[in-house]
């Protein structure tokens, strides 16, 4: 069955909202039924095992949370697909562009448009290792080495597909809880490993819209990456 994005079909979103899913308690009891199973699998395997067969798995049913084909996906998970996506739609853009124009100087902190998507590849590698709590062994935010494009967008769609496993593999209860770090620059830090998820999302999403500016400058039109395309494209399946 083709689709448009690499997506698989389990993440559509219920095509009438929360409101419909609210209308059969039993949808609801049968998502915490597979929820419960699935964590207790997961948990018995290793907890944060990758989920080979790519579908989410609901961990709670929320006021805010979103139904894919009536199982439920929260916050996090919504964003950590975001991000996947809207990484995936900009990268196939960026690969495009000749390297000559990636690499050319700019008057920027990170020196040049590829560094700065090596940058955010890098942070999200820190993040990665302050939420499995190892040593990162990164001393700068901005590594002297860069890869080329297509290494860089592979090792990105790895680490994007990273994110989406980590938040189906992780319950509320452990999202909620806090871990130290030290940051690059210096000094210690202290979040909850949900608001260190949303930061990734956030600073990825901070960091396509300084590389689009420079798309721009180059004649090149960016994809359009908002969130409320992607739920539409969610909604609207194959």
């Amino acid at each position: 069955m083709a689709t448009t994005t690499w997506l698989p079909s389990c993440m559509r979103l219920h095509p009438r909202g929360l409101d419909a899913a609210r209308q059969s308690r039993r949808e609801f009891r049968e998502a915490r039924r597979r929820a419960s199973i699935t964590l207790n699998s997961l948990e018995r395997t290793g907890g944060l095992a990758t989920i080979a067969t790519r579908r989410i798995v609901a961990v709670a049913v929320t006021p805010s949370a979103h139904f894919a084909n009536g199982i439920v996906m929260t916050d996090t998970q919504t964003l950590t697909r975001y991000k996947a996506w809207a990484d995936d739609a900009f990268l196939k853009v960026v690969a495009r562009v000749p390297a000559e124009a990636l690499a050319a100087p700019r008057p920027i902190i990170f020196g040049s448009l590829i560094r700065t998507l090596h940058h955010s590849l890098a942070m999200d590698y820190v993040w990665q290792c302050h939420l499995l709590q190892k040593p990162h062994g990164l001393t700068t935010r901005n590594p002297e080495h860069c890869p080329e494009i297509d290494e860089l967008t592979a090792r990105q769609r790895q680490m994007d597909e990273w994110y989406v496993d980590y938040a189906a593999a992780t319950s509320p209860a452990a999202l909620d809880e806090f871990v130290d770090f030290e940051f690059i620059g210096g000094g210690a830090g202290r979040m909850k490993r949900r608001d260190i998820v949303l930061h990734v999302v956030n600073h990825t999403t901070y960091h396509r819209g300084h590389v689009a500016s420079m798309l721009y400058d180059i004649g090149v039109f960016p994809p359009t990456t908002d969130l409320p395309v992607f739920l539409r494209t969610l909604s609207a399946g194959p």
